[in-house]
C-alpha cells in the first residue's frame, strides 16, 4: 500500500508539472503565431519596394547579385513557412492529445473516493510522461523557429541595408 501511495504522489507531482509545462508552451507556441506576421507587417512596404526596383533593368551582374540574394531570402521564408505550419500542426494535435488525457483525469476524479482510484491514476504515468515528451519536442522547435526568424529578419536587414545604400 505505500508503494501505490508514494507512486500516486509521484503521478500528483508528474501531472502538476505537466500543467505548468502545458500553459508556458502553449503561451510559448501561440506567440510564435504572431511573429512571422508582425515581420512581414513591420517590413512589407521596404519589401514591395526592393521588389519593383530589383526588377528595374540595369547592368546585368548587379541584377544577378540582387536577384540572387532576392532568391535566397525567398527561399529561407518559404522553408519558414513549412517549418513553422509544422510547429502548428504538431502544437494541434498536442491540444487534442492533452484534452484526451485530461477527460480521462476529469473521470477518475468524479470516482476519486473509490477503492483502487489512486492505481488508475498511477496507471496514466506513462501517458503523461509522453505527454511531456512530446511537449519539450515542440518546445525545442518553437525556439529553433524563433532563433531561424530571426535570422530571416537579419538576412532583410542585410538586403534592406544594401537597397538603402
Amino acid at each position: 500500500m505505500i508503494q501505490t501511495e508514494n507512486s500516486y504522489d509521484h503521478y500528483c507531482n508528474l501531472h502538476r508539472e505537466f500543467i505548468e509545462e502545458y500553459r508556458t508552451i502553449s503561451t510559448r507556441v501561440v506567440g510564435l503565431y504572431q511573429l512571422p506576421k508582425k515581420f512581414i507587417e513591420d517590413n512589407a512596404v521596404a519589401m514591395d519596394r526592393y521588389m519593383a526596383e530589383s526588377s528595374v533593368p540595369g547592368a546585368p551582374g548587379s541584377a544577378d547579385e540582387s536577384l540572387r540574394g532576392l532568391k535566397e531570402f525567398i527561399f529561407r521564408i518559404e522553408d519558414f513557412k513549412q517549418q513553422i505550419m509544422g510547429v502548428f500542426f504538431e502544437h494541434r494535435t498536442m491540444i487534442e492529445k492533452s484534452t484526451d488525457y485530461m477527460k480521462k483525469v476529469q473521470e477518475l476524479k468524479g470516482h476519486m473516493f473509490e477503492q483502487g482510484n489512486e492505481e488508475k491514476f498511477v496507471e496514466l504515468i506513462p501517458e503523461l510522461t509522453s505527454l511531456r515528451f512530446r511537449l519539450k519536442c515542440i518546445e525545442e522547435r518553437a525556439s529553433g523557429m524563433i532563433s531561424q526568424l530571426e535570422s530571416i529578419e537579419g538576412k532583410w536587414n542585410s538586403i534592406n541595408g544594401k537597397m538603402a545604400a
